[in-house]
Parts: structure tokens; sequence; C-alpha cells
């Protein structure tokens, strides 16, 4: 799902996994996000035109993941990822890491 009221709608349902927020969008809209998200994680590995171009968009804020195997293969490229790129997770939340098979706190 794409956008701040998509994503907003499917996380007050119980319906996303991960939510991916841009790294250079709002600060406002991203405590919206993470106040509704609870549990979820919400990570910014990513600028809205890197977003938006995974999408077919030119920009994007946010994206949320539904429960499935996609959700659960991003995270484990994110704990990739982020050996290569720095980016925030809320304390608590951790991602596989592949390459050791172990557990990586971001």
């Amino acid at each position: 799902m794409v956008g701040f009221e998509q994503v907003a709608d499917w996380l007050r349902h119980g319906r996303c996994a991960l939510v991916l927020a841009a790294r250079d969008g709002s600060a406002d809209g991203r405590r919206r996000i993470e106040a509704l998200a609870g549990d979820v994680p919400v990570v910014d590995p990513f600028t809205r035109q890197e977003l938006g171009s995974a999408v077919g968009r030119d920009e994007v804020v946010h994206v949320g993941l539904a429960k499935s195997g996609l959700a659960r293969q991003l995270r484990e490229e994110l704990g990739r990822l982020h050996g290569f790129r720095d980016f925030r997770m809320p304390a608590g939340h951790a991602f596989r890491n592949a390459e050791d098979k172990g557990t990586a706190r971001l």
C-alpha cells in the first residue's frame, strides 16, 4: 500500500507487517505513522525518489507491506543493507542477517 492515508488505514486494521518511510519525508508524517504502527517496524532506508522508483511513481513517502513472504524477505534484505547504509529502526526490532545467521539490532 502506498501513501499516508492508505498505509494508516492498513495499520489501523492490522494489515501491515512493515512500513517503509522515506528518510527525507516530513518528521510530522513519520511521527503520525509511528504512532499508528505500534509493534510494526517503521524503517527509513530510502529517499522519496528511491521508494517512488520501486513502485512506479516519481516520489513516495510511505509504503506499507502486508504480512507476506515479500515483507519477510525485505526485512532480511534490510538487515544486509544496514551494513552499508545507516537508517533508523525502532528499538527492540531485529532483522535477521542472512550472512551470519545472527541477529542485528537496527
